[in-house]
């Protein structure tokens, strides 16, 4: 629906960024970024949120605190932990202010977060645990079942697959009872991941095949490009080994068209298996199918990995 008004958005923000009004800019970016997020619009999402935090005089302080929230985010699938860690602090320190447990369980997400994309699992484990901790009083659904899959996430950063699975699992049945289908493709293709990291290739095929086909209805660029990696991880152990690089390559393409990053659990992840096709294949021939992957169009790629 908001993709609809794309137009007249885009009105109201220059409007408010003219007007050097922080308040209602920030407003309305605190509405979108979830929306800029989905369509892959990371840097226009980001430059809006810099905007309005830069203008003065400033909005109010429970604003600015959605607005950190919500550029920690994006800056954080660019790929920007420096700008993710700048929001936290900011955010961190206004939700003691205001003695807001939301803000504080969004602080603590981001830095778990962080260190999942370092590899600080132990660490992740314990912040994301934290956080779900702040968000069960509020009894927030979605917000609880966010903080069951990213602590989902922070276990499968130290391969703890059975609680990993616990977890993503209750939040993949309240993503469905909420209605959220993006989420709930997200869980089922971290599900995909913990089958792939415990080399159930039949389960891991059959979650990560769920999950393209959710985001291609929903044309979610990153969550697309997602599935394509764990599909070509799913090869990869099959040991087609060239249709594995095709789609890993036809993902990064994807990613390039929206400035975002392969996320560095996922990598991780798949980047085991995609080096056994390389291996196998060598340099000029990866290279070869690597190529070729980046020139498939999107439908092509995705019939590929779902064929």
């Amino acid at each position: 629906m908001l993709a609809s008004e794309d137009a007249n958005l885009k009105t109201a923000l220059t409007w408010a960024a003219t007007d050097r009004d922080a308040e209602t800019l920030l407003r309305l970016c605190g509405g979108l970024w979830q929306f800029w997020q989905t369509r892959g619009e990371l840097t226009e999402g980001r430059s809006w949120l810099e905007t309005g935090l830069a203008l003065r005089p400033s909005a109010s302080e429970a604003t600015t605190m959605t607005a950190l929230w919500g550029i920690g985010w994006l800056a954080y699938h660019q790929a920007d932990e420096a700008a993710a860690e700048g929001a936290v602090v900011r955010l961190a320190d206004l939700a003691e202010r205001h003695q807001d447990d939301r803000a504080r369980r969004n602080a603590l997400t981001l830095l778990g977060m962080v260190a999942i994309a370092r590899d600080q699992g132990a660490e992740a484990v314990n912040l994301l645990e934290d956080a779900l901790s702040l968000a069960v009083p509020g009894g927030e659904r979605w917000l609880l079942a966010t903080s069951q899959l990213n602590l989902g996430l922070a276990h499968l950063c130290v391969g703890d697959t059975d609680r990993a699975r616990a977890a993503i699992g209750e939040a993949l049945r309240a993503y469905e009872e909420i209605g959220d289908q993006r989420f709930h493709a997200r869980c089922l293709g971290y599900l995909g991941h913990a089958a792939l990291i415990d080399r159930d290739t039949d389960r891991a095929s059959a979650l990560l095949r769920s999950s393209l086909t959710a985001f291609r209805h929903l044309a979610e660029p990153g969550g697309t490009a997602e599935g394509l990696v764990g599909i070509a991880a799913v090869h990869a152990l099959h040991g087609n080994a060239t249709r594995a690089t095709m789609l890993a390559g036809a993902a990064e393409r994807l990613r390039d068209s929206y400035a975002g990053r392969q996320l560095p659990l996922d990598e991780r992840v798949s980047g085991r298996y995609l080096a056994v096709a390389e291996d196998l294949l060598g340099p000029e021939e990866w290279s070869r199918a690597w190529a070729e992957g980046r020139k498939l169009r999107l439908d092509s790629a995705i019939d590929l990995a779902l064929d």
